[in-house]
């Protein structure tokens, strides 16, 4: 299955590399503290209805969801 349904090893290193470079955006930066600060890695909302959550971060701040 792995050998049918798995890209070539240097894609994915190619990928793992071009998500590893957003990390150092401030957006990113900003929205992973935002996460943390709702809660992630901790039992709760944010974890249970993280899609939800994800959805909303927004420059303007949380909406209700």
């Amino acid at each position: 299955m792995n050998q049918v349904s798995l890209p070539p090893l240097d894609r994915l290193l190619d990928g793992r590399n071009a998500f590893l470079a957003t990390l150092a955006w401030p957006e990113t930066q900003q929205r992973v503290a935002a996460l943390f600060k709702r809660g992630m890695q901790q039992e709760g909302d944010l974890e249970n209805r993280f899609g939800a959550h994800v959805a909303d971060l927004r420059d303007d701040g949380p909406k209700a969801v």
